[in-house]
């Protein structure tokens, strides 16, 4: 399945707004620079939904292809 569907559909699921605030919440995030808690849990559900996910780098390749995907809409 197409990364992009992957993330219209989560997005219509998980609220941006309700997991950043319990990654603050949390202290999962404490400071939010490039990336933010619904971005990165986006991504980890994408990886691991998507495929098989042996390392840490097949995590940070969605998230780089989410923030492209981002870019170029």
């Amino acid at each position: 399945m197409n990364i992009s569907i992957f993330t219209k559909k989560l997005k219509l699921i998980l609220s941006e707004k309700k997991l950043n605030k319990l990654g603050k919440e949390t202290q999962f995030t404490q400071r939010e620079r490039n990336i933010t808690a619904f971005q990165l849990v986006t991504a980890m559900i994408c990886a691991l939904g998507d495929k098989q996910a042996d390392y840490l780098s097949d995590i940070l390749r969605y998230f780089n292809q989410m923030v492209v995907l981002k870019a170029q809409v």
